[in-house]
């Protein structure tokens, strides 16, 4: 139907437009442009919200039936069956490449965010291990930094 039909094509827009925020994104996150990141952010935000609530909008168009309990949003003889699916796959793979974009630039925060950490521990503590923190004497948690090598018999 021609009401299914402008749902796609609107899901596919905004995938395509999901796609080119995520290039951007990438690109700002190589970058380190805190600026266009968070720009971005707010931009892909925006086009997940719309394609989330399409998306709601889509299934419950195809899951309303006429009295006769056909579905007239799917069931339009003037409609090329083809043309249809054509529709649909291409949505569903600019879907699964923006899909995949969104995983690799998580992937790239994740990786630049344990880079900081890692610079950060080697920078405050001398090393690259992760502090182990165990009582001292007196009870306190003591970082390892100051902890005395001695070991006690009793």
């Amino acid at each position: 139907s021609s009401q299914l039909h402008a749902f796609l094509h609107e899901q596919l827009a905004n995938g395509r437009a999901l796609v080119q925020i995520l290039e951007g994104e990438a690109r700002a996150l190589s970058l380190r442009d805190v600026a266009a990141i968070e720009r971005l952010a707010t931009e892909k935000q925006r086009l997940t919200g719309a394609l989330a609530e399409h998306a709601q909008a889509m299934t419950q168009l195809l899951s309303k039936q006429d009295a006769d309990g056909q579905n007239s949003a799917i069931r339009a003889p003037e409609d090329n069956d083809s043309t249809l699916t054509a529709l649909w796959e291409e949505t569903r793979s600019v879907l699964a490449a923006a899909h995949a974009l969104n995983q690799a630039n998580g992937k790239a925060v994740e990786l630049s965010l344990n880079h900081v950490a890692r610079t950060l521990r080697i920078l405050t503590t001398g090393t690259d291990m992760p502090r182990t923190h165990v009582y001292s004497a007196s009870g306190k948690v003591d970082a390892g930094v100051n902890r005395s090598q001695r070991v006690l018999t009793v």
